[in-house]
C-alpha cells in the first residue's frame, strides 16, 4: 500500500470571536487509513471534521488531498461524505429514498442510482429495508443507513463524527467492528471523531490525541498505550500509576530515579541531567507478584473481583496504587495483608515533571 500522506493539514488555525478553538494542527494521513481524533468535549476534534468537511472555513492553514489544495473548496467539490452523529436521516423519506438522494444530485441514472443504493445496502447487511422508513429501524440500523448514504457516492475519504455516540452500549461494539471491516474491505480513507479512548484504539490504525485545540500526540494505538511520549497521553490511553522521583545517575539505556518508595532502574534513551525531578508512570498490569526489579511494597487497601481480572488497591507509604493481576489468584490475597511486586524496566514510563 502507498504510503505517502494522502488527506494532510498544516497550520489549521481557527477562533470563534476571542475563543480559540484550534491552534496550528498539522497531520497527515495515507491513503486506506484509518485515522482517529481522539479527545474529550471542547477539544476541538469535530471542528477539525467539518473544517475538512468544507462546513468551516480555517483562520490559517492549508488542506491537500493528494497534490491538490482543497481548502477553499465547497463541501460538494471535496470528494469526500461525512456521516453525523446524529444519523441525519429524512424521516419523510424511505431508506432506499435517503441514500439515493446524493446521487440524485449528482445526475445518475435511475438505472445506476437503483443498482448502487442496492449494492451499498448489501455491503451493510440491510437490504430487506429498502422501502422502510428509517423511524421504523433500530438505532443501530439507522446509522447502518447512515453510512450506506455517504458511501453510495463514492468518495475518497469518510469522515465520521462520533457515529456510535447515540447507540445503546450493547449495540456499540457491534457496529464498530462493522464499521472497521468495512473499511478494511472497501479500504476507504477514514477520519474517525470520538471521545472513547477504547473506541478509538480498537478501531484506529492511527490516533491523534487532542488537548485545547492542538494534537498532544500522533500515534498507533499501540504505542500510544505502550510507549507514550507525553504524559498526557499516557494518562489519557491508561489508568497509570505515578511516582515522582529524582534522577540519581544515566548510563544509557539505563536511568537511575530516587524515589520515597526506593531506587528504580528504567529504560530510557532520553537525556536527562543528575538531579533533575521526573514522574515514573507503569499500567496496573505491570506490577508482578514474582518481580525480582524495580520493588513496591504495600498494603493492599481493597480488594475488586472483576472476573478475569482482579484489582487490587495498595496503600505504599504516601501513595496509592493500583495492581491488576488475573482473577483466578483471588484467593491468593487478603484486605489489610502487606507484599511486594515488582516492575520490568521495559514497563516502566518517564517523563520530566513539568510545573
Amino acid at each position: 500500500m502507498d504510503r505517502k500522506p494522502f488527506l494532510s493539514a498544516q497550520g489549521i488555525s481557527k477562533s470563534f470571536g476571542n475563543t480559540k478553538v484550534l491552534t496550528k494542527v498539522d497531520f497527515s494521513i495515507p491513503q486506506g487509513n484509518l485515522f482517529a481524533l481522539l479527545g474529550g468535549s471542547g477539544s476541538g476534534k469535530t471542528t477539525i471534521l467539518r473544517i475538512l468537511a468544507g462546513f468551516t472555513s480555517p483562520n490559517t492553514g492549508t488542506i491537500h488531498l493528494e497534490d491538490r489544495d482543497i481548502t477553499l473548496l465547497p463541501p460538494h467539490a471535496r470528494s469526500m461524505a461525512m456521516v453525523f452523529q446524529n444519523f441525519a436521516l429524512w424521516p419523510h423519506m424511505t431508506v432506499f429514498e435517503n441514500i439515493a438522494y446524493g446521487l440524485h444530485l449528482k445526475k445518475h441514472s435511475s438505472a445506476d442510482i437503483k443498482k448502487k443504493v442496492m449494492e451499498t445496502l448489501a455491503l451493510v447487511r440491510l437490504t430487506e429495508t429498502a422501502s422502510h422508513y428509517p423511524q421504523t429501524l433500530s438505532g443501530g440500523q439507522q446509522q447502518r443507513v447512515a453510512l450506506a448514504r455517504a458511501l453510495a457516492v463514492e468518495p475518497r475519504v469518510l469522515l465520521m463524527d462520533e457515529p456510535l455516540s447515540n447507540l445503546d452500549p450493547g449495540l456499540r461494539e457491534g457496529i464498530r467492528r462493522e464499521i472497521r471491516e468495512l473499511q478494511q474491505t472497501l479500504g476507504i480513507t477514514t477520519i474517525y471523531v470520538t471521545h472513547d479512548r477504547k473506541e478509538a484504539i480498537s478501531l484506529a490504525d492511527t490516533v491523534a490525541l487532542l488537548d485545547t485545540g492542538a494534537i498532544v500526540e500522533t500515534g498507533t494505538p499501540f504505542s500510544l498505550y505502550q510507549t507514550p511520549k507525553t504524559i498526557t497521553a499516557a494518562r489519557f490511553f491508561g489508568e497509570l500509576n505515578e511516582i515522582s522521583g529524582t534522577v540519581s545517575a544515566q548510563n544509557k539505556p539505563y536511568t537511575e530515579i530516587n524515589s520515597s518508595l526506593g531506587n528504580f532502574s528504567v529504560t530510557t534513551y532520553k537525556d536527562l541531567s543528575k538531579g533533575e525531578k521526573v514522574i515514573i508512570g507503569f499500567r496496573p498490569d505491570s506490577l508482578e507478584p514474582t518481580g525480582t526489579k524495580n520493588i513496591i511494597t504495600g498494603t493492599i487497601k481493597a480488594i475488586e473481583y472483576q472476573g478475569e481480572s482482579l484489582r487490587l488497591s495498595l496503600s505504599c507509604g504516601d501513595l496509592s496504587l493500583i495492581a491488576s493481576l488475573p482473577g483466578n489468584v483471588l484467593s491468593s490475597y487478603k484486605q489489610g495483608e502487606r507484599i511486594q511486586m515488582g516492575i520490568k524496566t521495559e514497563n516502566i514510563l518517564l517523563f520530566q515533571e513539568t510545573l
